[in-house]
């Protein structure tokens, strides 16, 4: 079963790696979390800082390869987090 849950938090930009890493462990049970970002750059950022190889970003720039494949992935278990920009 899927649950979702929203949280949005105030924080200064330098706080949001850390505060996202502390809600994932928190209430993340499988560690699967979609992450929605303001700008392109942002997400890219959030990724490459925080979760390395452990995200992948969503966006318009972003081939339709590309994001099938990220979905794909994210559906079998082998990715955990994604970002995406809205």
């Amino acid at each position: 079963m899927f649950v979702l849950q929203q949280f949005a938090l105030r924080c200064g930009k330098a706080e949001h790696g850390i505060l996202i890493q502390d809600l994932i462990k928190i209430h993340a049970k499988d560690g699967r979390v979609m992450i929605f970002c303001p700008t392109k750059r942002d997400c890219e950022e959030l990724s490459a800082r925080h979760f390395g190889k452990e995200a992948r970003c969503l966006h318009g720039d972003i081939s339709q390869n590309v994001r099938s494949s990220v979905m794909q992935v994210c559906t079998l278990g082998r990715l955990h987090r994604i970002n995406y920009v809205s």
